[in-house]
């Protein structure tokens, strides 16, 4: 089904992981568990689930990987696992090709579930530059896909949800976008998103 000419489209709102940035938690476990000399085998890591209060701003790094780890950290340890998930996530040149393309003809928005440590890192890096709003769940204490923060970025915007499309890898999120008022595009892969895009009207050029 074509969008084109159905709908006016003005903000294009992104999530990052693992989708506007490429990653995983299982890229972070496995370098974490092998450096605490962690087994597989007796600690699962389809059991971990990152800290909701750590998200939210409520809680610590240091709080969230004891929990995680089930174990006390030293500051040495803490300082590497940081490094080890400050480093997990990465711009892809497609992605990046992609958004610089967007921005000519779109208002480019982040809303995502967040974390100091990153985030902090994201913003020296750049990754978040020509996004305007970001809106961050640990400093909104806010997680998706809670209603509020899906409001706090349409009036940060400025703009009804009729004329604004959010992506997102997880469909409880998309789903709730959608229950809103906005346009939604289930984020799979890049090449996925590129086309989802032609078939809601979206302009933009990709060398």
């Amino acid at each position: 089904m074509s969008f084109t000419g159905i709908m006016t489209i003005k903000a294009i709102i992104f999530d990052v992981g693992n989708c506007y940035l490429t990653g995983s938690i299982n890229a972070f476990l496995t370098r974490a568990f092998d450096y605490l000399g962690i087994d597989d085998r007796t600690f699962h890591r389809d059991e971990i689930v990152f800290d909701p209060d750590y998200n939210k701003g409520l809680t610590t790094i240091k709080d969230s990987f004891e929990k995680m780890f089930v174990r006390r950290l030293s500051d040495k340890q803490l300082e590497t696992l940081t490094g080890f998930w400050t480093t997990t996530w990465t711009l892809d040149p497609g992605m990046a090709k992609l958004v610089a393309s967007l921005r000519k003809r779109y208002r480019l928005a982040i809303l995502s579930v967040s974390d100091e440590a990153n985030s902090t890192k994201y913003k020296e890096r750049g990754w978040y530059d020509g996004f305007d709003p970001v809106v961050l769940s640990h400093e909104e204490g806010i997680l998706k896909p809670d209603r509020r923060i899906y409001e706090i970025t349409l009036e940060r915007l400025g703009l009804p949800a009729r004329e604004c499309l959010f992506i997102d890898d997880q469909k409880k999120n998309v789903n709730a976008a959608e229950r809103l008022g906005m346009h939604g595009i289930l984020y799979t892969t890049l090449q996925n998103l590129i086309e989802d895009l032609k078939e809601h009207g979206i302009e933009f050029q990709v060398q």
